[in-house]
């Protein structure tokens, strides 16, 4: 239901019913985290976006082999447009990263992404095609 709320551009029905979860001790999975990202930037939330993606780090959520999730994140900072928090720098670590576990088929989508959405960063796609 998330994702429908997020889909007909409704972030903050979206984030009402993640809080409703929340109060129920629901456990979100990966697409419910996607989504309120999507949600996030869709609202202009930086901070709550960027808090969002601090407790999944802080979890011990394994963002990097979740593609969705790891798109979402990657999303999110370009579209409210914060570069102090994320650069070109980061998108290659995160393309490093998927060469580091052999998550071939992620980090092709994490390239793709970069040259469909240009940002204007150098991005450093050596590593992983090596």
């Amino acid at each position: 239901m998330i994702a429908g709320y997020v889909l007909v551009e409704n972030g903050y029905m979206a984030l009402a019913l993640f809080q409703k979860m929340r109060e129920v001790r629901e456990i979100p999975d990966d697409y419910t985290f996607a989504s309120m990202f999507k949600a996030w930037s869709s609202l202009g939330g930086f901070l709550e976006g960027s808090q969002m993606h601090g407790f999944l780090i802080t979890i011990g959520f394994p963002i990097l082999s979740r593609a969705a999730v790891a798109g979402a994140i990657v999303d999110f900072y370009i579209k409210v447009e914060s570069p102090k928090e994320v650069d070109g720098l980061v998108i290659s670590s995160l393309i490093g990263v998927f060469a580091d576990f052999a998550l071939a088929e992620q980090g092709k989508q994490m390239h793709a992404y970069t040259v469909k959405v240009p940002c204007g960063w150098d991005i450093s796609v050596v590593k992983f095609y090596s």
